[in-house]
């Protein structure tokens, strides 16, 4: 049979219809959407005011200036930050833009973008350096107070102003946990008064002993000081009624106010170092005993040691975990009983109080 020939006037396509060919066309139309996609992510990231930047342990942070809070930078986590961007009113916008990868995408590119940025710290609540300690009072202005030798002085951030201070502070990235709390402060000149400050300290804090008072103003001052290589641990015992909770407390507050004060998790090192991630002082309320992997984890925080938690076989990669913190513990009797961990501790022994010396938190408070 002759075979019939069907005449068509639409152009023949030359190009076999091959799976190779379907495959390279698909590639070329993916690359042409990513391409299209990161165009729109990049003008997006411009948009946002997000400057994305490493830690110098690898963290990646985002400096973020959040519209309708006095136009001050914000420092966050990138993958928070991402989230926030999403939470707020921009999220149709980002989603009519981007689709629905806007989430990853933006966060891909803002983490290329830190790579190629040098490093830099973030602080939790104190930066600086022996000329100047920077105090953040964790409030919306971003104001900071900035001590000197000479004394004590307000700063607001201003990365490119003409105020040295003001240039300081915004340069020391500071974090601002979700649980951290204003700090209250007196006026500044009043410092002059501290004497009689340390003098009122002991009506808070019911040591009595002029020794273990010596150890606890040590380790408050201390813990003010960001440029040193360790931290002791303060460890505050008693028997019951001894007033341990409630003064740990004060001492956390008078140094990094904080809603997490009273930490009861101490089972293990990844939940420690969870709580240097949200705090500069860390503390733990009833410690009765510790494991020798939290004993591990403590010790290693003291001195900003590195810290590598025990991982499953499945994998290869070795986790690090690195903070340096001043620490508070309270508890009953001897919890400190490894010997590198007892090395690196404050002790301080609370008195049992008389009923008639108890007083309740409100009174204290005015």
């Amino acid at each position: 049979m002759t075979p019939t020939h069907i005449m068509s006037n639409e152009p023949i396509d030359c190009q076999e219809d091959t799976p190779e060919a379907a495959q390279d066309a698909a590639y070329d139309t993916k690359l042409g959407n990513e391409s299209e996609t990161y165009k729109r992510v990049n003008k997006l990231k411009k948009k946002l005011h997000m400057m994305p930047f490493q830690t110098p342990n690898g963290r990646y942070y985002v400096r973020w200036t959040l519209p309708n809070r006095y136009d001050c930078e914000e420092t966050l986590p990138l993958d928070t930050a991402v989230e926030d961007a999403f939470a707020m009113e921009y999220e149709n916008a980002y989603h009519r833009l981007l689709g629905d990868g806007w989430q990853r995408n933006l966060t891909k590119t803002l983490r290329a973008t830190a790579r190629m940025r040098a490093r830099e710290e973030v602080h939790l609540r104190v930066a600086g350096d022996k000329d100047a300690i920077l105090y953040d009072l964790g409030g919306w202005d971003r104001q900071a107070i900035v001590i000197r030798k000479d004394g004590l002085s307000l700063a607001q951030p201003d990365r490119d102003g003409n105020d040295p201070d003001a240039r300081a502070v915004a340069r020391a990235n500071f974090y601002r946990s979700e649980p951290m709390m204003v700090a209250e402060y007196a006026p500044i000149g009043v410092e002059r008064m501290l004497p009689d400050a340390i003098n009122r300290l002991w009506r808070y804090v019911p040591v009595r002993s002029q020794e273990e008072r010596a150890l606890i103003i040590g380790w408050l001052v201390g813990a003010l000081l960001p440029w040193l290589p360790e931290y002791p641990i303060l460890a505050i015992r008693g028997e019951w009624n001894a007033a341990k909770s409630s003064t740990m407390a004060r001492l956390h507050q008078l140094i990094d106010p904080n809603a997490w004060v009273k930490r009861t998790n101490l089972s293990d090192g990844r939940a420690i170092y969870m709580a240097s991630q949200s705090s500069w002082v860390v503390s733990w309320d009833n410690v009765r005993r510790l494991s020798q992997d939290a004993s591990d984890a403590l010790a290693a925080m003291s001195t900003g040691a590195v810290y590598n938690p025990r991982e499953l076989q499945t994998t290869f990669r070795e986790t690090a975990l690195s903070a340096l913190r001043p620490i508070l513990l309270c508890g009953i009797g001897d919890f400190l009983v490894e010997p590198d961990l007892l090395s690196r501790a404050l002790l301080v022994e609370l008195p049992t109080l008389d009923a008639s010396a108890m007083v309740d938190t409100e009174t204290l408070r005015h």
